[in-house]
């Protein structure tokens, strides 16, 4: 009688993961938000978040870890619930582009989620003015 060997392989449905830019123009910040997806698709709980960020959204796409980021100290909440991760001191005037992945306690990793592209805003200030006289 032969023996079948099931493995099974928790994939993580990182399926929509929503990110929103409600960034502080003060600081250039963005504050990213999402729906917390399971260690087993939609349930329970991931173990961890891979958050990167690009100038380039292909780059997210193809080359995951060579972006910018990675595993963050968030710790998960259970699937369903809103998630969100504050990203401070941003170049300012500049295209960016973020995405995150969810990882299980076996180490897997789930696909990327949807990717978020914001402008920071520009800093730049004008010139000091010198000179309040009234020009007659």
């Amino acid at each position: 009688m032969k023996k079948a060997i099931w493995i099974v392989v928790a994939l993580i449905a990182v399926v929509l993961l929503l990110l929103y830019f409600t960034g502080d123009a003060q600081t250039a910040s963005v504050n990213l938000i999402w729906t917390a997806v399971g260690d087993d698709g939609n349930i329970g709980t991931a173990a961890h978040y891979d958050l990167r960020r690009s100038t380039d959204s292909l780059q997210l796409l193809n080359s995951w870890n060579s972006c910018e980021g990675g595993i963050i100290t968030l710790i998960p909440s259970i699937s369903g619930t809103t998630e969100n991760w504050t990203i401070n001191n941003l170049p300012t005037n500049t295209k960016i582009f973020f995405s995150v992945k969810a990882i299980d306690e076996a180490g897997n990793i789930g696909d990327i989620g949807n990717i978020l592209g914001i402008t920071t805003p520009d800093f730049d200030k004008p010139a000091p003015i010198l000179d309040l006289r009234p020009q007659l």
